[in-house]
């Protein structure tokens, strides 16, 4: 659970928080352009920071089962853990995304 929790943190840690500032500042000035295409962006970048962490974490596989997991358990679980990064990591922009349209309303 802690080794899914840091890949959790290090797929989504401030992408959340920069999803709010950008489209909240976008719905303050009204630009129903800008909010789209600063979603979309956002979307985009959580998109490829969460693969950055899957790929980091299907490197070091081995690494994580010796170390963490004494070889208990195989590397498929890391493998299982990593596929979920990228979800997790769009769904973390999209909810921040949401919840900054909904509080600035």
């Amino acid at each position: 659970m802690t080794t899914y929790m840091f890949g959790i943190t290090l797929a989504s840690s401030g992408i959340s928080i920069a999803c709010t500032r950008v489209v909240s500042e976008e719905m303050a000035f009204a630009n129903g352009f800008g909010i789209r295409k600063s979603s979309k962006k956002c979307i985009k970048l959580s998109l490829i920071i969460g693969t950055l962490a899957a790929i980091a974490f299907c490197f070091s596989a081995d690494f994580i089962t010796k170390v963490c997991f004494h070889s208990k358990v195989s590397n498929v679980i890391v493998y299982l853990i990593s596929i979920a990064l990228p979800i997790i990591s769009i769904s973390s922009s999209i909810t921040r995304i949401f919840s900054s349209c909904k509080k600035s309303l």
